[in-house]
């Protein structure tokens, strides 16, 4: 009882669907990430990850990169400055910026 009433108020509510193979229709595809204590060795970063894609904004020097991981796993080349990713730059753009207006109202609600 207690624990069912613990699950009902965190934001993870519906990790208990997808254990029990019950994935609700609307599951996202894609996550946010922020990685908000800069060090010499990895700046300050936040971005969105999918199946297929990877973005990230570097904070400090207000730099992008888009990696498609289908066809670059490794992640070994930047296809931001590339113009026939433009359309994908700016969906993770968006969609970033969404995902922190989401993040943002869950932990001021808590």
């Amino acid at each position: 009882m207690g624990w069912t009433r613990a699950v009902e108020e965190h934001a993870g509510t519906r990790l208990f669907l997808v254990i029990t193979r019950k994935k609700p229709a609307d599951w996202r595809t894609d996550f946010l990430y922020q990685f908000k204590w800069s060090s010499e060795i990895i700046p300050e970063s936040e971005g969105v990850c999918s199946k297929d894609w990877k973005y990230v904004h570097w904070v400090v020097s207000n730099t992008e990169e888009l990696s498609d991981l289908k066809d670059d796993p490794i992640e070994g080349h930047n296809v931001a400055g590339d113009p026939a990713n433009a359309t994908d730059l700016a969906h993770f753009r968006a969609r970033l910026a969404t995902l922190k207006k989401e993040s943002a109202v869950l932990r001021s609600s808590s």
